[in-house]
């Protein structure tokens, strides 16, 4: 049966479904038959809290806004619930008949049984749907705080390494490690340094061996060369000289060369002395080097150290930035997919709504058709002919019923298909987003244990440092 163009459910399913649903209500046949104001109020209120979630006080206390200089509460409060029950009542109506029906004053105050047979059928058919959707509804919501829950997660776990001052070390460190490259500059410059004036050295005390070797070699010779003169002396004593002068000449003449001998027999003496000063000069020197080798060796170990902290310092920004892209695009997708299954939760409703309409239109079109013929069989004999007339429209609608019945068996079956494959593709998506989290979650472990092992060679290095 249909009220204008809007399908009316059967008296007994309405009853059967107030009496099991809202069994404080007390709803019989002759409160829908002889509707009163009361008892519409108390059943009407009670499917609106159920369906808008609505709570008590959005029926007795007026909005801010909507409070006028006149409002009294004394004079206008027992209509003010009424009047709020109205709004609500239109408000929800409209939308669930897509505009078909609207609510006045009278469907409180004087109502009509047929007004208020549509009202209500309208209401219970929105509330039994909403109860057949609620188990998905409440499903999707869960996998979505789940998904959130895991996406906020993700961000505290960014926002902690934020808060490290991670940034602040990084820059601590590439200070630190600047340091150590100028004091390493500079004791690879006086290395340099060191090492021209020890080769300068090395060339030195190489002339100076050779000086000396020539030096040694001379006063072999000299020494020969005295011992030689001492024979010649010796023999001169023994001998018999008959010219005094020319042993006076002799004499002098030795004389001269021993003076001349003793001379260079102390040259060769201080040069000597200064060769061996010189090299154990060149001695320290080399000490001194192996000294500044080690240094620098050592420098060039703690740079190597430096250099791979200030790689993984790097390498950590870049994975975080990286990760705040990624977290970033994951939150974009969730919005577009919430966006996609809200539109398609709108569409699922208004398409069973659309179809629990036509069925209910048609199955008071064959109610109606039934007493229509119950009234034709009373009439008796004299309403034969239009008995017959009645009976081939009874067949008529039968027949348009049943195809219209397939017709739309046909589209619930294919309905069903569609979500059947949505399910499998929101799952298949579930999968995909855990598989994503999983994935964060070891990246971040990963993340923490750098972390770790790079404060530890911080604080080693450090230590080094003090």
């Amino acid at each position: 049966m249909t009220y204008g163009s809007v399908i009316t459910l059967d008296m007994g399913v309405i009853l059967k479904y107030l009496t099991s649903n809202f069994p404080q209500l007390d709803v019989t046949q002759r409160k829908i038959t002889h509707p009163q104001g009361m008892d519409l109020y108390d059943m009407y209120s009670t499917l609106l809290k159920r369906i808008l979630k609505l709570p008590d006080r959005a029926f007795t206390e007026i909005p801010f806004e909507a409070i006028c200089p006149n409002y009294d509460p004394d004079l206008h409060g027992q209509t003010v619930p009424k009047f709020l029950l109205l709004f609500h009542l239109n408000n929800c109506v409209q939308d669930i008949t897509d505009k078909e029906l609207t609510i006045t004053p009278k469907d409180l105050f004087y109502p009509t049984p047929d007004r208020t047979r549509a009202i209500l059928s309208a209401l219970v058919s929105f509330h039994r749907f909403l109860n057949c959707m609620a188990p998905h509804i409440e499903k999707i919501t869960q996998a979505q705080d789940v998904k959130l829950a895991a996406m906020r997660a993700v961000k505290e776990r960014v926002e902690a390494g934020e808060k490290e001052n991670l940034p602040e070390k990084v820059a601590e460190q590439k200070r630190k490690l600047d340091e150590l490259k100028e004091e390493f500059n500079k004791v690879e410059h006086s290395a340099k340094g060191n090492v021209e004036g020890i080769e300068d050295e090395r060339i030195k005390s190489v002339k100076l061996d050779e000086q000396i070797q020539e030096r040694n070699t001379l006063l072999g010779q000299l020494q020969n060369r005295i011992i030689s003169l001492h024979s010649q002396l010796e023999l001169l004593k023994g001998d018999i000289v008959e010219s005094p002068e020319e042993v006076m000449q002799k004499l002098e003449g030795l004389r001269a060369a021993r003076e001349e001998l003793a001379k260079r027999v102390d040259y060769l003496r201080r040069s000597i002395f200064s060769t061996e000063q010189r090299l154990s000069s060149f001695s320290t020197a080399q000490h001194r080097l192996k000294i500044a080798q080690s240094d620098c060796e050592d420098i060039k170990t703690r740079l190597g150290q430096y250099h791979q902290n200030s790689m993984k310092s790097d390498e950590l920004h870049r994975n975080l930035r990286v990760t705040k892209q990624r977290l970033e695009d994951i939150e974009q997708d969730l919005n577009v997919r919430r966006e996609t299954i809200l539109k398609d939760q709108a569409n699922v409703q208004r398409d069973r709504e659309h179809h629990q309409n036509v069925v209910a239109d048609f199955k008071k079109r064959i109610e109606e058709s039934r007493r229509e013929l119950v009234a034709l069989r009373e009439r008796g004999e004299e309403a034969d002919h239009e008995l017959e007339e009645m009976n081939r429209d009874y067949h008529r609608v039968l027949h348009q019923t049943k195809n219209v019945k397939e017709v739309y068996a046909n589209k619930l079956k294919a309905f069903d298909n569609q979500v059947n494959k949505s399910k499998e593709k929101l799952e298949c998506a579930k999968q995909k987003w855990n598989q994503i989290i999983e994935e964060k979650e070891a990246l971040f472990k990963q993340y923490e244990e750098a972390l770790e092992v790079l404060n530890d060679e911080n604080e080693s290095v450090a230590m080094e440092t003090d």
